[in-house]
């Protein structure tokens, strides 16, 4: 289980993403093909209409994406991508290590801050895999940081250079 867990951390350290994925459960896999459908077929109003955790996601998968790259690209390389901005891997660090059952729990620290972020790691038949969809959640919640979707819109919008009918349109 450590031994996946380390793989992981590595792989992303070093920049390989898709070995990275390759590390990552089924259910990830399944929540991110749900997100790619999200931020497909999406409309702004409907989007904005989603819980402020499922739009931060939404948001950060759509960028520098169209709607053709999003449809065709592997899911693997779409879940790559989203990882690569998420890290400096001059910070990562595993921190405590749980295990219970098939179901383990890793506290990776992802900034220069310090904060550990849990990832849970489940036994599947072919060895520990990754399941990031907690973690995913829980980045976008520190990302809000209490603040309201007007406020946490423009943020991104700002860092991804775009108005906010931009960012929350959906990808031609």
């Amino acid at each position: 289980m450590t031994a996946a867990a380390f793989a992981y951390v590595e792989r992303v350290a070093t920049g390989d993403f898709s070995g990275a994925v390759s590390l990552i459960d089924r259910r990830t896999m399944e929540f991110y093909e749900q997100v790619r459908r999200d931020a497909v077929s999406l409309t702004a109003a409907e989007l904005k209409a989603r819980p402020l955790q499922d739009q931060v996601i939404i948001i950060q998968f759509r960028q520098g994406k169209g709607a053709a790259s999003l449809r065709t690209r592997p899911i693997a390389t779409l879940v790559a991508a989203s990882i690569e901005p998420l890290v400096d891997p001059r910070y990562l660090r595993l921190k405590e290590i749980r295990v219970d059952g098939d179901l383990a729990t890793v506290h990776v620290t992802l900034g220069e801050l310090g904060g550990a972020l849990p990832i849970e790691l489940r036994r599947e038949p072919e060895g520990w895999r990754l399941s990031l969809v907690s973690a995913t959640r829980l980045a976008a919640d520190r990302l809000i940081d209490g603040d309201d979707a007007e406020s946490v819109r423009g943020f991104l919008a700002k860092h991804y250079g775009v108005d906010e009918e931009t960012l929350c349109a959906p990808p031609q």
